[in-house]
């Protein structure tokens, strides 16, 4: 928490590994509406490589089990203050299987599946859940790797009402991962699109419309066809 210096921002002693730290943290932490799982480890081992499972239980703890524990423990806190958000930072490499990285990509996968569980269950305390699934970002952590980036800003900025709180995490936190498992090659989309096919009710289309837009926000282009 030393290292953390930002105007209005208490820093908080967190192992996300620690069950006494995860509990501590959300005893302190009552007033939270925004919870962001931002840590994670990458050891860049293979599923036949020595030491695989224990190199596996390691990248699960931080990166899967990580969040899920945290977003257990503030789900309280989160219900009682109006419902707020849970944003996860994943990785595109929650679709994409390298052999290189197979235990990282793993534990993304699980943590996709996970996140797309935790917003059906959380839906009726109305606690919005987010995935975030990133390449390589422009932060501290990245400096020393040459390649395309990603401005953080533009990718928190793509988050909606949580983006100002994303670029203060991308900006001070550390993620273990290069500095654990070297160079890290991600696939880095420059553009997505996702299709909604239903059936509406007569009447209902302008307010579907107004929700996508909305929730998508104002950098998202929506396109009925």
């Amino acid at each position: 928490p030393q290292s953390i210096h930002q105007d209005g921002v208490i820093p908080v002693r967190l192992d996300v590994t620690s069950a006494a730290d995860i509990a501590a943290a959300a005893e302190l932490c009552g007033d939270v509406s925004l919870l962001i799982n931002n840590a994670g480890i990458g050891t860049g081992t293979s599923v036949l490589a020595e030491g695989a499972v224990e190199a596996a239980r390691r990248e699960f703890e931080t990166n899967t089990f990580g969040p899920m524990a945290l977003s257990s423990a503030f789900a309280p806190a989160l219900a009682a203050n109006g419902g707020g958000a849970i944003v996860n930072v994943l990785s595109v490499l929650s679709w994409v299987a390298m052999p290189a990285t197979a235990i990282y990509c793993a534990s993304k996968a699980a943590g996709w599946s996970l996140t797309n569980s935790l917003r059906q269950e959380l839906l009726a305390q109305q606690t919005h859940v987010v995935g975030l699934y990133v390449g390589y970002m422009d932060t501290d952590m990245t400096a020393g790797l040459d390649g395309p980036k990603s401005d953080p800003d533009a990718v928190a900025a793509q988050t909606g009402p949580a983006s100002g709180f994303l670029r203060s995490t991308f900006r001070t936190t550390t993620n273990p991962t290069g500095l654990d498992a070297g160079y890290k090659h991600n696939v880095i989309p420059q553009h997505a699109s996702a299709n909604v096919d239903c059936r509406l009710l007569p009447g209902h289309e302008e307010q579907l419309l107004a929700t996508i837009r909305d929730l998508a926000g104002e950098h998202v282009s929506v396109q009925v066809l």
